[in-house]
């Protein structure tokens, strides 16, 4: 403690300054040369004191460190981070509830017969893969597993790949000029992508609620109706693997379209070339 790296995780959740830090070292028992021993420790540990964390991203934090064994020595911007990750959940997920409108309403399943779509096909067997993950990590004790697969699932596959790819389904012309049968499979294609991103949002909400409970039971609340949905996030059934949904050729193709997306993203770099510039690209396959 005379180090001044000792902290009261309620700093961590509610933040403070490094003035309020360096008082609650005068207030203690501490004798007078600690406590300058300590005032230099916290300001070079904190230098603009700490900022306001969150309940959720500190105890998101915390759980992360826990394959480091018994003693935790705390990255303080490590809890920032989840603190960003915990804004991307809230915003990403009311972005998310605008594609569903005021009176969609989740059937309670998907049908495993219906014409998903490829990045439809290709989300639900990362979810399941999500879901298993993280079921195994629980019944191990390995909650920091349980962190990066939840956080991987939703940052990485949800919000930076598919929530992208349902932007032109719900927003593109593709109805311009359309025929009447031609509008109707586009309608089709919409409510099936509307219950997708459902089960992803609920499911996501579910796998994440040990982690983050506050957050999770907030935007669960928020969720459309639905024939399966509890009256509190705490007494919803944890999400297992559903194998129907496992598709690894899809996420085989999806590892593909991601390199390459990749590597025009460094060529364009390596070009100099602006962040709004489209230039036209070509892609060679081997087969």
């Amino acid at each position: 403690k005379s180090l001044g790296n000792v902290i009261d995780p309620i700093e961590v959740i509610d933040g403070i300054s490094l003035e309020e830090l360096h008082k609650k070292l005068e207030e203690g028992n501490l004798p007078a040369k600690e406590v300058e021993r300590a005032k230099k420790g916290q300001s070079t540990d904190y230098p603009d004191g700490i900022p306001e964390c969150g309940a959720d991203a500190l105890r998101f934090g915390l759980l992360a460190y826990t394959q480091q064994g018994r003693n935790v020595n705390l990255d303080i911007n490590r809890v920032v981070g989840y603190r960003h990750f915990c804004n991307k959940v809230w915003n990403a997920t009311r972005f998310g509830l605008r594609y569903f409108g005021d009176d969609f309403k989740f059937p309670g399943a998907l049908r495993l017969d219906a014409p998903f779509a490829w990045e439809d096909r290709w989300i639900l067997s990362r979810l399941s893969h999500c879901a298993k993950v993280t079921n195994q990590a629980w019944e191990k004790y390995e909650f920091a597993s349980t962190t990066t697969a939840t956080y991987s699932f939703f940052l990485h596959d949800l919000c930076d790949v598919y929530l992208e790819l349902l932007k032109p389904r719900f927003y593109g012309d593709a109805e311009q000029g359309a025929s009447d049968q031609e509008k109707r499979r586009l309608e089709e294609d919409r409510s099936i992508a509307r219950e997708v991103l459902y089960i992803c949002l609920d499911w996501s909400m579910r796998l994440m609620h040990p982690l983050l409970p506050y957050l999770t039971e907030e935007l669960y609340q928020r969720l459309p109706p639905s024939a399966t949905k509890s009256r509190s996030i705490t007494v919803a059934p944890y999400p297992t693997a559903v194998f129907g949904w496992v598709n690894e050729g899809v996420e085989k193709e999806m590892e593909v379209v991601g390199e390459v997306a990749k590597q025009f993203r460094s060529e364009k770099a390596s070009l100099g070339l602006p962040p709004g510039a489209r230039p036209r690209g070509y892609v060679r396959h081997s087969e």
